[in-house]
């Protein structure tokens, strides 16, 4: 029983470790139905203070990546960059270390000869 508790803490401290880094988790949103086209969605809220959550559908298995950019055009980091299976995936960016301004967020979908890109704006203000 000893051992199940301290599973179980040991998970607890990794998830909010993770979450303090900043580092975000895709979450698949809806498993009972496939998107039928790719789609980045316009965070919410914009503008924001220092957190924003990002939507986006995948239609195929891809290399996904979701990048931030200042606005001159320097990639500030790339919170989602893994292979990606088709559905419906969100993540809550947090910008707390950056300073307000307009900033782009790039998706990236790549599979074999096939690559799909769409970019939005977002404010932040702090």
């Amino acid at each position: 029983m000893l051992k199940l508790y301290k599973s179980i803490f040991l998970t607890v401290i990794i998830f909010i470790i993770v979450l303090l880094a900043g580092v975000p988790l895709p979450v698949k949103i809806n498993n009972s139905c496939l998107p039928d086209k790719f789609d980045l969605s316009q965070n919410f809220p914009n503008p924001f203070n220092t957190q924003t959550k990002i939507k986006f559908e995948v239609l195929f298995n891809s290399k996904v990546s979701v990048s931030i950019f200042n606005i001159l055009g320097v990639k500030i980091s790339t919170p989602v960059e893994e292979n990606l299976k088709p559905g419906y995936y969100e993540f809550v960016y947090d910008a707390s270390d950056l300073s307000s301004g307009i900033y782009f967020y790039k998706f990236i979908a790549e599979r074999v000869n096939e690559r799909i890109i769409f970019t939005k704006k977002f404010t932040l203000i702090k």
